[in-house]
């Protein structure tokens, strides 16, 4: 009965016919309504072997995203802000969502965008790529010590 003490007319969909979308990532549907994973084992593969997981993980490849070392971000040009002096070309660190202030430690990426080194750092260490535009922050460039304006170099060799 409903909550208004009305028959219900359509009779519930039987089980088998309550299934997930076949449109799930990684599954693909099948008329027996099973859902297999579209990367299988090989046949011979016996899941509880440790050796053949091994091998599988290495036909894988590796899953996380790789960010860059640390030394490799230190690489980065950096200076010191400066109110009179700098004028970056954004007004706030993107990635905080604050604006600058005298003496903080901004950082540029090889396409040119800048933020804090904190905040930078942070993010380059898990992801390889400008948090703006995506562009690879781990390409190699020639160590800058100015810009236009005159105002970056590489705090890296000059502290």
């Amino acid at each position: 009965m409903s909550p208004w003490n009305v028959p219900q007319v359509i009779p519930p969909l039987p089980q088998f016919l309550a299934f997930p979308l076949p449109t799930l990532p990684g599954f693909m549907f099948n008329p027996f309504m099973t859902f297999r994973p579209l990367l299988a084992l090989d046949e011979d593969v016996d899941p509880t072997n440790y050796e053949a997981l091994i091998n599988l993980a290495e036909r894988l490849g590796e899953v996380k995203p790789q960010g860059l070392s640390k030394p490799r971000i230190d690489q980065l040009t950096s200076y010191r802000f400066k109110p009179g002096l700098s004028s970056p070309d954004q007004p706030i660190c993107v990635v905080c969502m604050s604006e600058w202030e005298p003496k903080q430690l901004l950082r540029v990426l090889p396409c040119k965008h800048e933020f804090h080194a904190k905040c930078v750092d942070r993010w380059l260490r898990s992801n390889r790529t400008c948090p703006i535009c995506r562009g690879d922050a781990g390409q190699q460039r020639s160590r800058s010590t100015h810009r236009p304006s005159g105002h970056v170099r590489n705090l890296a060799t000059t502290q």
